[in-house]
């Protein structure tokens, strides 16, 4: 009943200012006036009995003083308090207590209400500054709990205690089980962080701090304060030691799950740099260096300011936390480094000097997150280089790292976070945040922040001479590290030519000196055949499948290319030691493309064909190995088999007795890749009248190899060396046959096709058991069940329960449950098309199993007799 009553002064009718309301969206009555002194008697009223108040309906109360607080003028006229706030703010401060206290007492649950009365206690800052102050350092875990509340929940705790022994008196067979020990032993609890709180802050505090307008009371009333509870709410509480490295940099920060996506406006730190620059400026600069002293783990670069040289921690992704490299679960480190940004670009767009607020970052930071941040800031005003942001000049690290992230940043990768489910509002400034082109700038290229502001003017030419020399000092014999070697040109004012503009000399052009131009264009030229090399399979892989033969000119260049290739093999492109392709890949692919499209142009010259079934023979007899990496499943539409293959297919529907063209066709279809093996079968369809009884025989091969498959890539395994030999003379010998022409063309019987896989020697079952014991327990359980389950030996379950359901196909469908003719009729429906479905799963599942797509279902039906199933 004191909750309805209270909410009724809540009702927009009674509001200190009338909203926007239409009639539809209020229970306003018409003719209702809207007008603040109606509040006076009400606020009284809960004032004089505060005690019953936050006793009986704390939230309510709360949120009819944090409306009042916050939409009212803190004076009436100049030297006159408004009436009332001092009432309720007074009466907000015992809510916030009160809270405090039943938090404190346990056994109490909000479902987040608590958030409003914290709130309402920041609303009341203006009129009780110490009060509040004192009250939210203590919510903050900052400070030790009022005197008072501390004897309240000692005696509630006591009172508690009793009321537990008196109960298990009386009730002796319900003695509470002692409690189980954790699943995972913890360590020690570490001592608080400096700034951090000394235990967990209550989530509805922080949310009151951090998503709302009310922290900037405190900051106006008690910036001090309010510096020490910021801080506190954005990092986490003491956490136990653990016995494993985490697989991600922690950075000591706790969540704040509103700070996604980031942008400079969410949270109080914009505000609070607006309203009192130096605490607001502190909290960002102790709260990054702790962030980044967390994650760099000792990591950094030395930079010199003034005659001080300092090291700043991180790497170059610490550099980019204010723009566009996300740390996990930690947005609220972007939200404040944007914040920092967004207003030193305000105090720039109104003309401020912002000197002096750069000075005092440079001097206290020690993260290179404020490096990033002011390189970008300099950008926009590109006269701080040329004075406070010289320092940052002098390393050449970090510039050579701006120069990668502005080169990344050109191509517009997006913004950091998840932005679908915001408001337009917020998407629009996030848009109009994110789009701003200064942060793209290439600062020691033309048109760039320092060249242009800096090179033309010869008073800062002695500097660049001091810094390239010290640069100099850096290079090795060899001129290494080569992109050193290139930024101390770039500072070079001998290498730019001028223009006089406006009276200022300005840089238009910039040339290399001559041995690094020669060794650009060697570096070019190798770049431009190595993307040849690269790309050569896939327009190749286009040209087959699309047929389109190559125009007269093109075919002569592909010829020379290939010719030059085989015979000048270039250095292949690497990554961690391996080739990224085959040069076989390459030349199986122009000669694909010649054999398949341009026959009749091969012909015109027979040492034309004779040179490519000379490359094709040479491959496929010693064939390049797999990669590392690669699997079974991967395209291969772009290997050298792939390709080989097509153009054994041509080759054969020439002439069948070509044994060149056979094992072609023959390595294709036992390919180590299923797509290279379906790919080649399609192109054999394309000519199967040329190919006859071929085409069968590259069927039955293609079964036989399904069931050679398994066990010979098992036997790869470095256990099973003695298996290796074995299994590989199997699949030679399986190769030969087609080759030979000896390969029945009837499609074999599955069981003598699947092959069973190389044995387990003892010591290596012996050693996996070990190891795995949960396998092994696995690996009994189905040996097992296959005993006392008949069934066909040697095949997997996979394959064995897509043939059953291809035969049974209407057990895969859901049955008719109901009498109805209608719901009969659904239920039929829906089975026969759920059977289709199987059925038809159930025959592409076989399929693949077998590397082919052109087997029908009566193949199948001969393939898998139903009898042997029995």
């Amino acid at each position: 009943m004191a909750s309805g009553h209270v909410n009724r002064i809540r009702r927009p009718n009674t509001w200190p200012h009338r909203p926007s309301l239409q009639r539809e969206d209020s229970p306003c009555q018409l003719g209702a006036v809207h007008t603040w002194p109606y509040w006076g008697p009400m606020l009284t009223a809960l004032h004089a009995h505060r005690a019953d108040v936050v006793r009986l309906t704390p939230h309510t109360a709360a949120k009819v003083c944090a409306l009042w607080l916050r939409t009212m003028a803190t004076e009436l006229s100049p030297g006159l308090p408004m009436p009332w706030r001092r009432e309720a703010a007074e009466l907000a401060v015992a809510i916030g207590r009160e809270i405090q206290a039943l938090n404190a007492e346990g056994n109490y649950y909000s479902n987040g209400q608590d958030k409003f009365a914290y709130e309402a206690v920041l609303w009341a800052a203006p009129e009780l500054p110490d009060d509040v102050a004192r009250l939210c350092l203590e919510l903050a875990q900052r400070r030790d709990l009022n005197p008072e509340i501390r004897e309240r929940v000692a005696q509630a705790h006591a009172r508690r205690r009793e009321e537990r022994r008196q109960w298990l008196a009386a009730h002796p067979e319900r003695e509470r089980a002692p409690p189980p020990p954790p699943s995972w032993p913890m360590g020690d609890l570490r001592d608080p962080w400096p700034d951090g709180p000394r235990s967990s802050v209550d989530t509805d505090f922080q949310d009151a701090c951090l998503n709302n307008g009310a922290f900037s009371a405190l900051a106006r009333a008690r910036p001090d304060a309010a510096l020490e509870v910021l801080l506190a709410v954005c990092i986490e509480e003491p956490q136990h030691e653990t016995y494993s490295r985490p697989s991600m940099p922690e950075t000591g920060l706790d969540h704040w799950h509103d700070a996604d996506p980031p942008l400079y406006c969410r949270g109080p730190f914009l505000p609070f740099l607006r309203q009192t620059p130096e605490q607001g400026l502190s909290f960002v600069l102790r709260l990054v260096n702790f962030a980044t002293s967390r994650f760099a783990e000792g990591q950094g670069l030395s930079l010199t300011i003034g005659n001080e040289s300092r090291m700043w921690l991180g790497n170059s992704n610490v550099v980019r936390w204010h723009y566009d490299w996300p740390v996990p679960g930690r947005s609220v480190l972007h939200c404040v480094l944007m914040a920092l940004e967004r207003w030193l670009y305000e105090q720039i767009d109104r003309g401020e000097d912002i000197a002096p607020w750069v000075a005092r970052i440079l001097r206290e930071s020690g993260s290179l997150a404020f490096a990033g941040l002011l390189l970008d800031v300099g950008k926009y005003q590109p006269s701080l280089f040329a004075g406070v942001l010289k320092p940052l000049i002098r390393n050449w690290i970090l510039l050579d790292w701006d120069r990668q992230v502005s080169t990344l940043r050109q191509q517009d990768t997006g913004a950091m976070g998840y932005w679908a489910s915001q408001p337009a509002q917020i998407i629009a400034l996030g848009r109009e945040w994110f789009a701003m082109p200064h942060r793209r700038n290439l600062l020691l290229y033309l048109n760039g922040s320092i060249v242009d502001t800096m090179i033309g003017d010869k008073v800062h030419w002695p500097f660049f001479e001091q810094l390239r020399a010290e640069w100099s000092a850096l290079l090795d014999a060899q001129g290494e590290p080569e992109g050193l070697g290139l930024l101390i040109e770039r500072l070079n004012p001998e290498n730019y030519t001028f223009e006089m503009r406006e009276g200022r000399r300005v840089p238009v052009g910039f040339e290399w000196p001559e041995s690094i131009a020669r060794q650009n264009a060697e570096d070019l030229r190798k770049l431009g055949q190595r993307q040849r090399l690269t790309h050569l399979p896939f327009q190749c892989r286009r040209c087959l499948d699309a047929g389109t033969p190559l125009p007269q000119e093109q075919i002569l260049r592909l010829w020379e290319f290939l010719r030059d290739l085989d015979s000048n093999p270039p250095e292949l492109a690497k990554r961690d030691g391996e080739a990224l392709f085959h040069i076989e890949d390459i030349l199986c692919a122009g000669i694909a493309v010649l054999v398949v499209l341009h026959a009749d142009w091969l012909a015109e010259q027979p040492d034309r064909m004779a040179w490519c079934r000379q490359k094709l023979e040479a491959i496929v007899r010693n064939p390049p190995a797999t990669f590392r990496f690669d699997a079974e499943t991967a395209p291969g539409d772009r290997h050298w088999d792939g390709f080989a293959a097509e153009a054994g297919v041509a080759l054969l529907a020439q002439d069948r007795d070509d044994s060149l063209a056979r094992r072609l066709v023959a390595a294709g279809v036992m390919s180590f890749h299923y797509s290279t093996t379906a790919r080649t079968l399609s192109r054999a369809c394309q000519s199967r009248e040329q190919l006859g009884a071929d085409f069968d025989r590259m069927l039955a091969l293609a079964v036989r190899w399904a069931g050679l498959r398994a066990p010979c890539s098992f036997a790869t395994r470095p256990t099973l060396d003695k298996e290796r030999e074995s299994w590989e003379a199997r699949k030679s010998a399986l190769l030969q046959q087609f080759v030979d022409r000896q390969l029945p063309a009837e499609l074999p019987d599955i069981k003598e096709s699947m092959q069973p896989p190389p044995k387990k020697s003892r010591r290596f079952r012996r050693s996996n058991s070990r190891r795995w014991p949960e396998g092994a327990r696995r690996e009994a359980r189905g040996a097992q069940a296959n005993r006392a389950s008949p069934c066909i030996p040697n095949i997997s379950d996979w394959i064995r329960t897509s043939y059953l359901r291809l035969l049974h196909g209407s057990t895969c469908g859901r049955q008719g449950r109901t009498s109805d003719s209608n719901g009969w009729a659904t239920s039929a429906a829906s089975s026969t098309s759920s059977s289709a479905r199987c059925r038809r799963s159930s025959i592409r599942n076989i399929r693949r199993s077998m590397g082919c797509r052109t087997i029908s279902t009566a193949g199948l039906s001969e393939l898998w007799p139903l009898p042997f199933l029995a």
